[in-house]
């Protein structure tokens, strides 16, 4: 658990991952939530089996419900849950970034390809200080980092000559390809005056055929991310694929969605639909989540 700022729910970090094109509905029974929701086209051979509801039907909150679009069969089918991932214990990277390795056993392997690895750094508040606070230069090599801020600003320079500064609602994507050396830190307006700090970072694993392309920095402000109202209340911030007609601006070497997912009202659904055979993770940032 975690304590949000003021006028926020306390929540439990939780990721559900979604498979197969089954007809077993998929809901999320969330009070006011936050959802970051993560697809991308599957190309694994193996089908998990279909698991069971772990909860009962919260109707005090809306429902997502996840639909595949069989461009084929011109028909829709609601995916199921594969498993929960529950909250992990947190670690500190660096001395700035307090981190939940979202995907715990499930990191760098087959089951979440091409991601690799999720840290989300819960709402954590820092005093004014003069230290840098964060990551000094270390290796990337052969994928991508994708940096969101919530709150607070984070500031990055790599060994090519990309420096920038994003804040609340921006997003960093730096694909390290063939090799870059970045830091990572707390900006210096940012450490000066103290606030609270909020982030998350995926890791995104690059086609053998891409691994030895030129690094690539993209800095996308929160202005250049489209939001797509939803029916009922809610929005839909689309970093990257598309969703509601928006296409996201972030640029990637696969068919990868990135969105963020504001639910405000209780006591409605939501469908929100997938391409044919893509896979999905919703990590649940503020509310509650229950799956069935």
């Amino acid at each position: 658990f975690f304590e949000q700022p003021t006028g926020m729910l306390t929540s439990s970090s939780c990721t559900v991952r979604l498979s197969g094109s089954l007809s077993k509905a998929v809901g999320y029974f969330c009070r006011t939530a936050s959802l970051i929701f993560l697809s991308r086209a599957h190309f694994t051979s193996s089908q998990a089996q279909t698991a069971q509801c772990s909860a009962g039907k919260d109707s005090a909150g809306p429902s997502v419900k996840l639909r595949n679009f069989g461009t084929s069969a011109r028909k829709m089918n609601y995916k199921s849950y594969q498993s929960l991932i529950g909250l992990q214990r947190p670690h500190v990277v660096g001395d700035g970034f307090y981190v939940t390795p979202v995907f715990g056993e499930f990191a760098f392997s087959n089951d979440i390809s091409p991601f690799l690895m999720f840290d989300y750094g819960a709402p954590k508040r820092f005093e004014p200080t003069s230290r840098k606070l964060g990551v000094g230069m270390h290796p990337h090599r052969g994928f991508e980092t994708v940096t969101v801020a919530f709150q607070g600003e984070v500031e990055h320079g790599d060994s090519v000559g990309n420096r920038g500064v994003i804040k609340a609602g921006d997003v960093q994507w730096m694909s390290a390809a063939r090799g870059i050396v970045h830091e990572e830190f707390h900006s210096r307006e940012f450490a000066a005056a103290g606030g609270m700090l909020e982030m998350a970072q995926l890791w995104v694993n690059l086609p053998a055929k891409f691994k030895m392309s030129p690094p690539r920095y993209q800095a996308i402000t929160r202005d250049q991310i489209p939001e797509v109202p939803l029916e009922g209340g809610g929005s839909v911030r689309v970093i990257s694929g598309s969703f509601g007609g928006a296409e996201g601006p972030a640029k990637t070497y696969t068919p990868v969605l990135v969105w963020v997912i504001e639910l405000p009202e209780a006591g409605r659904e939501q469908d929100l639909t997938l391409g044919e055979g893509f896979n999905a993770l919703v990590f649940v940032r503020r509310g509650a989540v229950r799956a069935c």
